[in-house]
């Protein structure tokens, strides 16, 4: 029920979705323990949605970089902030949590330098993000190097392509990821 409320007042379903979790908390076993921080993200990131839309830009700001402290290094969260903020790119808390999320990455890969994973999900962020593409497309070129047959990578890097215009090797990394 919240997420049909969700897309009209997200204010509203955050509010619905605190009080189921409290509700869940309260009267539960704790057996699924691994929901409990998705719903805690999913309440924070409608809050500042409803911010945002209410024109409170400082204060969807704050949030948003609250929301990010629950889950650093989330990237599925960026991505869900791009998708709904209309502008994401030109709105400082989005940039800011981008960045974030994005050196957080950089980070692991250097520390990490056989890991194919942590170059994908820099890659695909950016990507969907529309920001420092030219930059994921060396990291996804890394982790189709690392894992050549991992569709996955390959579906990346043929998105990182199409966004640079280059439609040709785009075509043809996907159709790699397609045969794997």
């Amino acid at each position: 029920q919240a997420e049909a409320i969700y897309k009209k007042d997200p204010q509203q379903a955050a509010e619905h979705w605190q009080h189921f979790l409290m509700h869940y908390l309260t009267y539960s076993n704790l057996t699924r323990t691994r929901w409990y921080p998705n719903m805690v993200l999913r309440i924070q990131k409608a809050r500042a949605v409803a911010a945002f839309k209410e024109g409170k830009h400082d204060e969807f700001a704050k949030l948003l970089w609250s929301a990010y402290d629950t889950r650093r290094g989330d990237s599925a969260f960026v991505i869900a902030a791009f998708e709904e903020v209309p502008n994401a790119k030109q709105q400082p808390g989005c940039q800011r949590v981008f960045e974030a999320v994005y050196s957080y990455y950089e980070d692991l890969c250097k520390r990490f330098p056989k890991s194919a994973s942590f170059r994908n999900h820099l890659a695909w962020m950016s990507v969907r993000c529309k920001l420092r593409i030219k930059d994921a497309l060396d990291y996804s070129k890394q982790s189709v190097e690392l894992e050549p047959k991992n569709s996955a990578y390959l579906d990346t890097l043929a998105a990182i392509y199409f966004e640079l215009g280059d439609i040709e090797l785009a075509i043809d990394y996907q159709s790699k990821a397609l045969e794997n």
